[in-house]
């Protein structure tokens, strides 16, 4: 979860603070996002966390599909051949999308993509198997 989505359903700064501290709810490595699972992260939950960090600010389910923070590179190739990707992670950014400064991202601009180009694989925004091969990584 994001810093938005909690306030989205009321949470308060403070309260974020006081649920951490209580253990209800733990830091990923990513700044703002959050998670509930007691177990260390699985490959895929660092990467969901890492894409999520790309912007707090918007709530995870109005995020996937859009073409803003895109999985792509060598981490789509991945995701399409039913692997779990390692970090860093690749992911193209939209426009609007501030600059990412973050050891487990390796974020870049890539032409401009089409909502042809974007698929979701485990609710991300990941570039489709034909755009990630244009863009010079092959299957």
């Amino acid at each position: 979860m994001t810093t938005a989505e909690v306030g989205r359903h009321g949470v308060n700064p403070q309260q974020l603070r006081t649920f951490v501290a209580e253990g209800l709810i733990r830091r990923t490595a990513n700044r703002g996002v959050y998670t509930t699972r007691v177990h260390a992260l699985t490959g895929l939950h660092r990467l969901r966390a890492a894409w999520y960090a790309a912007d707090t600010r918007t709530p995870m389910d109005e995020r996937a599909g859009t073409l803003r923070e895109v999985i792509t590179g060598p981490t789509a190739l991945d995701l399409h051949a039913g692997r779990t990707p390692v970090a860093p992670y690749h992911q193209a950014l939209g426009s609007k999308t501030r600059h990412i400064n973050r050891v487990d991202v390796i974020a870049h601009r890539t032409r401009p993509l089409t909502a042809e180009d974007v698929t979701v694989i485990h609710g991300m925004s990941v570039t489709t198997a034909a755009a990630t091969a244009k863009l010079g990584y092959g299957l």
